[in-house]
C-alpha cells in the first residue's frame, strides 16, 4: 500500500503541486467570502466580486483539476493503447 501511494506521488508531483497551491488560493478566497451562497453571484460568472465567495465555489473549484486529470489519464491511456495496436500491426 505504501508503495503505491509513493509511485502515485512520484508519477503526479507536478498535479499535487499545483494542486496545493489551487488550494491555498481557494481557502483564501472562502475566508475572505461572505459565504451568503446566491447562484446569480457564482465567482466569476456573477457581478466578478470574491466577496461573495462560498462553499459552493470551493467544492466546485477544487474538483475541476481532478477532473481534467482523470480526463488527460484517459486520453494518454487511449494514445498508449493506439500506439501499441500500431506497432503490432507494423510487425
Amino acid at each position: 500500500m505504501e508503495d503505491r501511494l509513493r509511485k502515485l506521488i512520484k508519477n503526479h508531483r507536478r498535479f499535487l503541486i499545483f494542486y496545493l497551491i489551487w488550494l491555498i488560493f481557494h481557502i483564501g478566497f472562502l475566508i475572505s467570502g461572505s459565504h451568503n451562497f446566491s447562484a446569480n453571484r457564482f465567482w466569476p460568472f456573477g457581478d466578478g466580486r470574491l466577496k461573495y465567495y462560498d462553499i459552493s465555489e470551493l467544492i466546485y473549484y477544487l474538483i475541476i483539476p481532478f477532473l481534467v486529470l482523470f480526463i488527460w489519464k484517459l486520453f494518454m491511456m487511449n494514445k498508449k493503447k493506439e500506439e501499441i495496436e500500431d506497432d503490432e500491426e507494423e510487425a
